[in-house]
């Protein structure tokens, strides 16, 4: 296929090889992405954007065929560039997969929605050094769409405004946590409504919910959420899993926070065991834990009434020796 090109009858028919070969590459640009093998991946989707541009001039080939095979190639090179943390190139190829997109499907179609979802993440992905003013303008494009196509209460709208909402957040603004808690009240309603208090992404977003309110000082609020969701999250996730551990350490650190010691340790504990049977105990979040439990039990007065683990349990107990002269 590599030298049908030069042997080809007909210009349909280079044309026709240089689509299969484009399609080959960009294929194995994407496996090779998968399995880390990024070197290889950006060889590959050279070569097929090469391909690409080289079949661009022929004359049997139109630009709406161009774009098509461009949306999947730009796509395919831009979440690479994003693993790599090629961020400038990632930014300037999903540019190009947006124009692209809105030339062939329209401004306000689900594979632009999409599209700007996925760039947002990427602008996200950079934490501290993210511009929050274009992550915000990314998701809400995304929603706006989604608003457009979609009916109130699709699970769509819930997606996008929950993505909107953690733009927001991130950005530290005080204005712009109104505006978060707006959105995330939004979907919750939305989730109540189209899936119920139980549904997986209900209890989701009640706890980035009650995180928000944490921030807003509206502490009792986001108690009352976390607690009453405690059962739901246990149904949809299991009894040891991260959603109920989390839950129990933001319960723990509310308690903290007001000064509720051994309440607030109470719920550390609850954390820890999930956590310790979850992730093990050398994982960084149970070691997280273990040190804020260590923290606490530092207080006397709470020291004598807890125990961290069987060891700590031990070394309280009294001598076997002192035992046995007492009893004589």
């Amino acid at each position: 296929m590599l030298h049908g090109s030069h042997t080809a009858s007909s210009v349909e028919e280079k044309s026709d090889l240089f689509a299969v070969l484009i399609k080959i590459y960009r294929v194995i640009g994407q496996a090779a992405t998968a399995l880390k093998k990024y070197t290889a991946a950006e060889d590959a989707l050279r070569k097929a954007d090469n391909i690409s541009q080289e079949r661009s001039k022929l004359s049997c080939v139109t630009d709406k065929e161009c774009n098509m095979l461009d949306i999947l190639l730009y796509q395919a090179m831009a979440r690479l560039y994003a693993k790599q943390k090629k961020y400038a190139l990632a930014s300037e190829k999903y540019d190009k997969v947006i124009e692209l997109m809105e030339a062939e499907y329209g401004k306000d179609s689900i594979q632009v929605m999409y599209a700007y979802t996925e760039y947002g993440k990427l602008e996200q992905s950079k934490g501290r050094h993210a511009n929050h003013d274009k992550t915000i303008r990314l998701f809400l494009q995304a929603y706006s769409i989604a608003s457009a196509i979609y009916k109130v209460g699709h699970p769509e709208l819930v997606d996008t405004a929950l993505a909107l909402s953690q733009a927001y957040a991130s950005t530290g603004w005080e204005e712009a946590e109104v505006s978060a808690l707006s959105y995330l009240e939004e979907s919750l309603r939305t989730c109540m409504t189209i899936h119920g208090p139980n549904h997986a992404k209900t209890v989701e977003v009640q706890y980035h919910l009650a995180k928000m309110m944490i921030r807003t000082n509206k502490t009792k609020e986001a108690m009352q959420i976390l607690k009453s969701s405690l059962p739901a999250k246990c149904e949809a996730f299991g009894d040891y899993s991260e959603q109920v551990s989390d839950t129990y350490k933001l319960i723990g650190s509310i308690h903290l926070s007001e000064g509720n010691i051994e309440t607030a340790l109470r719920n550390y504990k609850k954390c820890h065991a999930i956590e310790n049977i979850l992730l093990g105990r050398n994982h960084k979040k149970t070691k997280d834990t273990q040190r804020t439990m260590e923290m606490l039990m530092s207080n006397p007065s709470v020291s004598s009434k807890f125990v961290l683990n069987k060891e700590d349990e031990l070394q309280k107990r009294p001598r076997f020796n002192n035992v046995v002269g007492r009893m004589k």
